[in-house]
């Protein structure tokens, strides 16, 4: 047989998984009930006393300015020598503090939730205008490592002080890439994993994180890049450049075997998914998406992300291997002067 603490743990229970912040209004709801039954019992011990102090307050409505007095601030009032009073008094005290400790303790939890989420790295990206880089592997951070070159070279021409007083005075950027913000969505790490890789390079490389801080610049996220729900959550189709790597699921089975590329075909389907329901795709006419591929597929024939406005097709197979990045690296470096800050 259910009791009706069984129902009443069963009600609670469901109204928390349907609102996030239902203990807030629970607590609300208990505050107030103590408050006006106390106060009820304020009142009554106030009218029994009227006859002998008329100066005792003799409406609920003060009753209740009173009992909540006590209860947020638990304070003390030695004109008090009813026993009644005192009974209520001491009532409204303990109730403030369990209350409040109730509630501090809801503030805390809900307060190192907020920090775990920020740590973990699910937080939707609200940028426009990026550059997003989808999946990881050896490769990844040798390209963050030059994309933070091409920043560094093009902030190094507008550092002058003419150029920061007089912004129309400023070099454009030779690509998109050097100026926008870097977002990096893979679910083989975590988010510290990445950012701890990423500096490590940077140290390596000479990169000052002056220019090109991890965090602020380059940003990382935790997502499957084949999920239409977490490209939407870092803003694929707000970003105007899409770096799709290739990784160790890229060889799929099926039933006569494997097919190569496998992970990023299907990132480069969520990609199209995503541009073509999205309400707006700001930078569609000058978008590029570049899928790192060891070698041609079959079967990217069936994607099609369309053109730009100058005709050039937006998709984009490239082999980016340890090779050609270290080539890049060195030509990078060449015109730029010098490896460091």
């Amino acid at each position: 047989m259910t009791s009706f603490a069984d129902h009443a743990a069963y009600k609670a229970e469901n109204i928390v998984a349907a609102h996030a912040h239902a203990f807030f209004y629970l607590l609300l709801v208990a505050a107030f009930t103590v408050i006006c039954v106390l106060a009820l019992g304020w009142y009554a011990f106030t009218t029994d006393a009227a006859s002998a102090e008329p100066e005792e307050p003799l409406s609920y409505a003060h009753s209740l300015f009173i009992t909540f007095q006590v209860v947020a601030s638990l304070g003390m009032d030695d004109s008090i020598t009813d026993p009644g009073h005192i009974g209520v008094f001491v009532l409204m005290c303990f109730s403030g503090l369990f209350l409040f400790a109730i509630l501090i303790g809801m503030i805390t939890e809900s307060f190192h939730s907020f920090v775990a989420g920020m740590n973990e790295g699910k937080s939707k990206v609200p940028l426009s205008n990026h550059t997003l880089i989808l999946g990881w592997n050896e490769t990844t951070v040798r390209v963050a490592c030059q994309m933070a070159l091409l920043r560094r070279q093009w902030r190094q021409q507008n550092e002058t002080w003419v150029r920061t007083l007089f912004p129309w005075t400023r070099v454009q950027p030779s690509t998109p890439v050097a100026e926008a913000p870097i977002v990096i969505l893979t679910d083989r790490f975590s988010k510290a994993e990445m950012q701890d890789a990423l500096e490590f390079a940077f140290d390596e490389c000479g990169l000052s994180n002056k220019r090109t801080k991890v965090g602020r610049d380059i940003i990382c996220r935790i997502g499957d890049p084949t999920s239409i729900n977490d490209l939407q959550r870092v803003g694929a189709q707000r970003a105007r450049s899409i770096l799709v790597m290739m990784s160790d699921a890229d060889k799929e089975g099926d039933v006569e075997g494997y097919f190569d590329h496998g992970m990023t075909l299907r990132t480069l389907l969520a990609i199209r998914i995503v541009m073509h329901t999205a309400k707006k795709v700001p930078y569609k006419d000058d978008m590029r998406v570049v899928a790192q591929m060891e070698k041609s597929s079959d079967y990217m024939d069936c994607i099609q992300l369309g053109k730009t406005a100058d005709g050039r097709n937006i998709l984009n197979i490239v082999d980016l291997n340890i090779r050609n990045i270290l080539n890049i690296s060195r030509r990078v470096r060449r015109a730029d002067g010098s490896s460091a800050d």
